[in-house]
């Protein structure tokens, strides 16, 4: 399996301020790493949610079909 990966070049090399974490309850954990030149680097990390399908035989367990991530 193939990990995705966001890299920001833009920011390398910059020097850091302050970091900030909030907690938001209603669109997930915001991270903000605010630079000395007063730029923001803003990361926000939301709970995926999904659904494991599966349909199957109850006699003899067979599955019939089975989707592990489901996105809803």
């Amino acid at each position: 399996m193939t990990k995705r990966k966001l890299e920001m070049p833009d920011v390398s090399g910059k020097t850091v301020d302050t970091i900030t974490l909030y907690d938001d309850p209603a669109y997930g954990r915001e991270l903000t790493i605010r630079f000395v030149d007063q730029t923001e680097l803003s990361v926000t990390v939301g709970v995926r949610q999904y659904a494991a399908v599966r349909h199957f035989e109850v006699a003899s367990g067979r599955t019939l079909y089975e989707n592990n991530e489901a996105k809803l």
